[in-house]
């Protein structure tokens, strides 16, 4: 399974590359070919911190601000009865 999910995104990156020098655009290293497609190609992981972010960033808009990380450990401690 892990085998099948690294030669599919290296056969995605690999077309990305050479589409990118088809392109004839600057090019300064496979490194930052590497990032630019890593950030439109996010690993499943990144797309559930970057919707965590999105919808924190929309609670903040829309007026939530949250509870101050104290009182919820004061809460956490009460519901486990520990000091």
């Amino acid at each position: 399974m892990v085998r099948q999910v690294v030669e599919a995104e290296l056969a995605s990156f690999e077309q990305f590359v050479y589409r990118r020098l088809g392109e004839n655009r600057s090019v300064d290293s496979l490194d930052s070919l590497f990032e630019e497609w890593r950030h439109r190609h996010p690993t499943t992981m990144e797309s559930v911190d970057r919707a965590a972010i999105a919808a924190s960033v929309n609670d903040l808009l829309s007026g939530e601000q949250g509870r101050p990380a104290g009182e919820l450990s004061l809460a956490l401690r009460e519901s486990l009865h520990t000091e």
